[in-house]
């Protein structure tokens, strides 16, 4: 049986993927696959093609009143990188910082972003990433 609080975040999903294929279709993009959601499902994104090029579309709703703080700096951060298409951007990272990536700080620095990232997980943020997070884990352990 369905609870409320699955059905209202069912509910809330269908409207977010409803607002991202409105702003796709509003700028003459089409979407090129499934939609990934943000943290807590805040935010919802997929790449596109468009008249001129590939890129990332993502979209936020919140009310204004609840939509503030530390917490909610990600769409304001993520707009200050530019020129980079959002699927790129780890990979972009990587370029610029992989020699320090790869110093035994670097590599700490990723174990523990992982470890926070999965404590997230277990608190209810997005389960699909965490095979891909043990994955990384697995690799900067050398198993």
């Amino acid at each position: 049986m369905t609870t409320a609080q699955e059905l209202a975040d069912q509910r809330h999903r269908d409207h977010m993927r409803t607002l991202l294929a409105q702003a796709a279709e509003q700028f003459g993009f089409d979407l090129a696959r499934e939609p990934v959601f943000g943290w807590r499902d805040r935010t919802i994104g997929a790449p596109a093609h468009s008249p001129h090029g590939d890129l990332w579309v993502r979209v936020t709703t919140e009310f204004p009143a609840w939509a503030y703080g530390r917490v909610w700096t990600g769409n304001t951060d993520a707009t200050a990188l530019t020129g980079v298409p959002r699927p790129e951007v780890a990979e972009q990272v990587y370029r610029v910082f992989g020699d320090q990536l790869a110093t035994p700080d670097g590599v700490r620095a990723q174990l523990f972003v992982i470890a926070r990232l999965l404590l997230r997980i277990e608190r209810g943020d997005d389960p699909a990433v965490a095979p891909l997070l043990h994955q990384r884990a697995r690799e900067l352990l050398g198993r």
